[in-house]
């Protein structure tokens, strides 16, 4: 925290794990004895000293209103509408897709700052080659790194699949992948893309393939839904896909090339 006495009432900025948030401190208990621990009530905890600190912290981020507003400053002041999505990179800032505004955001895990990385709010897909900040986006909806958090891959209704280069900043469109609703990267660079009732993937070699879809499935075959929301990695890098209108979880298994339910009964509850 600040580099002042801890007073209880105030609020000052404080680490949270990876994130520095704000925390308002509710009590200081001054400990006299760092051997037997005994502690005494203080009203404020001076520079250098051992002592107990219990606050309240506040997480990011938003107001509360349906806007876009508050890029420059803390991101508990911002304004978001309709996100649906959110990454953390390996420093642990935050990644929003936020949808309605047709932007992703990013919030500063050392300074709670709020910014833009990619969309200029325009409905459209344009912007390629270019600075992802200045790029038209429709419905991002899904978001995912890679393994090592240089690209950001970004997906949901607008029929393609975007990728930022986050050492340069700059957009591009993943040639020869339809788009889907959600999109995961695995560490040998393969994209899953999950949308209407299919699951494709692209690989590394730029190759396409169709790994399931509903409407080619033979009866009693589990497969994907029509509106999977969400897909991820297991610890072998195998698929999840949140299923939402099938209300299950299923995993596409790479190595068998066939999906399961891992949760859920399929019925709404």
């Amino acid at each position: 925290m600040d580099d002042e006495p801890l007073v209880p009432g105030r609020v000052y900025w404080a680490l949270h794990g990876h994130r520095w948030v704000k925390a308002k401190v509710q009590r200081v208990v001054h400990r006299l004895d760092v051997n037997t621990l005994a502690e005494e009530e203080a009203s404020e905890l001076p520079p250098n000293a051992i002592g107990h600190v219990t606050t309240i912290t506040t997480l990011p981020g938003g107001n509360g209103k349906a806007a876009f507003a508050g890029d420059g400053g803390l991101a508990t002041e911002g304004s978001f509408n309709a996100m649906h999505d959110l990454v953390l990179d390996g420093d642990g800032n935050l990644y929003i897709a936020d949808s309605s505004n047709r932007r992703v955001r990013r919030i500063d895990a050392r300074t709670g700052i709020l910014s833009t990385v990619a969309g200029d709010g325009e409905k459209g897909v344009s912007g390629d080659g270019g600075p992802a900040a200045k790029a038209s986006l429709d419905g991002v909806a899904s978001l995912y790194f890679d393994a090592k958090c240089t690209k950001l891959y970004l997906a949901g209704f607008s029929g393609v699949v975007r990728m930022i280069d986050m050492q340069t900043g700059m957009i591009d469109t993943i040639k020869g992948l339809p788009g889907g609703r959600s999109v995961a990267v695995d560490s040998k660079g393969n994209i899953y893309v999950a949308g209407g009732s299919t699951l494709r993937v692209r690989r590394p070699d730029g190759a396409v393939e169709v790994l399931a879809d509903k409407k080619k499935a033979a009866a009693g075959d589990v497969t994907v839904g029509d509106n999977t929301k969400h897909l991820g990695l297991d610890a072998d890098e195998n698929v999840l896909i949140a299923d939402d209108f099938g209300h299950a979880i299923k995993k596409y298994i790479v190595t068998e090339k066939r999906i399961v339910v891992v949760a859920g009964t399929g019925t709404r509850g």
